[in-house]
């Protein structure tokens, strides 16, 4: 899963790591009565650092949109911080414990 600052606690169906080393994130949660569906793209900066955008559509129409970054751990967590309407809020992936 993942914890979205000032958003709440998103799914990600479907998280892909290409060869080029870019990082593909979908995700999807329900916040403030939206539901709520984004992407993420992200590129290898180095040192399992990873930068990019991401983009949040509602089911009403309004989208959100900003640039992010994620520190990769070897584990498969990653923290990191997202922008949006020029603030900085936390953003963590976490593996759900079988």
């Amino acid at each position: 899963g993942m914890d979205i600052q000032a958003a709440g606690v998103a799914t990600i169906p479907i998280a892909t790591l290409s060869s080029k080393d870019d990082l593909y994130i979908e995700y999807a949660y329900h916040s403030e009565g939206e539901n709520r569906n984004g992407k993420m793209t992200l590129a290898h900066k180095g040192n399992n650092r990873f930068e990019g955008n991401w983009k949040t559509v509602a089911d009403n129409g309004n989208i959100y949109q900003g640039t992010l970054y994620f520190d990769l751990k070897s584990n498969g967590e990653a923290t990191g911080q997202y922008k949006y309407a020029g603030s900085d809020y936390k953003i963590t992936i976490f593996t759900m414990k079988k």
